[in-house]
């Protein structure tokens, strides 16, 4: 229980040092787990790149969201030009302002691309959506629209802000399938790393199983139990890895069942020192049957 309350306080200060992006205390925080640097390092690149992504897709939606405010705004100046009952050099301004705030979250959404894997499809689609902006000339036609209004063609502006608008909406559609991208990546990385982690709980299943065997022939029980511990040890790391990656939202039933393997092993253990040859095979049969659901789960 000691352990555990240690464990706890240790992921804690790690998840703080997480929310302040703060790289040495992330290290510190690490260290405190037990981990070897090799360990530290491989996690702590692991923590960073898991926050660069949650932050990369949370900038994203905040994009689409100033933008689809954005949309709203131009929606309404084109109707006031389109009533004329709102003085022009209002509505004038107000859709020179629209473009500007347009140019600062193109520039915001490229900054974001800059800082993304290139070859990722998020990035691409950032991309396309900007250069189609850009091709399109969308900025320079919102200065244009309040220039018309201006001069009292008001006509000419509202089929400019019509352009817009359209030209609006694709960006709008664009930042979307970026932002989708980025949840599709994500998701296909959770399920390899739970592939993966599936591949781990088989492997210490069949070493379980390989000194089920030896348990059953007999031989030197210092040494079958020292494998047993290191067997035990395994698991263990491997509980604490998928403790400390809350993303992969592990099942509850393959955590419940590494417990149980976990204390089969210990078992285990326990009977081979005692010399209860018979009863340590059994209590391994356990360990192997507990670990195999795991995986499954």
């Amino acid at each position: 229980e000691v352990a555990t309350e240690e464990m706890r306080q240790a992921m804690d200060r790690l998840s703080r040092a997480l929310e302040r992006m703060d790289r040495q205390e992330v290290a510190k925080a690490l260290e405190n787990l037990n981990l070897t640097a090799d360990e530290i390092k491989k996690r702590l690149d692991q923590a960073i790149a898991a926050l660069k992504e949650m932050r990369d897709e949370k900038q994203m939606e905040r994009l689409r969201q100033d933008l689809e405010r954005l949309q709203a705004e131009q929606q309404d100046i084109k109707k006031g030009t389109e009533s004329g009952g709102k003085p022009s050099e209002d509505l004038s301004r107000r859709q020179q302002q629209a473009a500007a705030d347009l140019e600062a979250l193109v520039r915001e959404a490229q900054r974001l691309s800059a800082g993304m894997d290139p070859q990722s499809e998020a990035s691409t689609q950032i991309k396309q959506a900007d250069e189609r902006l850009k091709q399109k000339g969308t900025p320079d036609k919102m200065r244009q629209a309040g220039q018309k209004i201006s001069q009292g063609q008001r006509q000419a502006a509202i089929d400019l802000q019509q352009q817009v608008l359209e030209e609006m909406a694709e960006m709008s559609a664009g930042l979307e399938s970026a932002r989708s991208s980025m949840g599709r990546a994500r998701s296909r990385a959770r399920a390899q790393a739970l592939r993966q982690k599936a591949k781990e709980i088989l492997l210490l299943s069949q070493q379980q199983e390989d000194l089920n065997r030896m348990l059953g022939r007999g031989g030197d029980a210092a040494d079958l139990a020292e494998r047993q511990q290191s067997l035990s040890r395994s698991l263990s790391r491997l509980q604490s890895s998928l403790g400390q990656q809350p993303s992969l939202m592990i099942p509850p039933q393959a955590m419940g069942s590494l417990n149980k393997a976990a204390r089969a092993m210990g078992q285990c253990g326990q009977e081979i020192m005692g010399g209860r040859m018979g009863q340590s095979s059994q209590s391994g049969q356990s360990a192997v049957a507990a670990l195999n659901q795991a995986a499954a789960a």
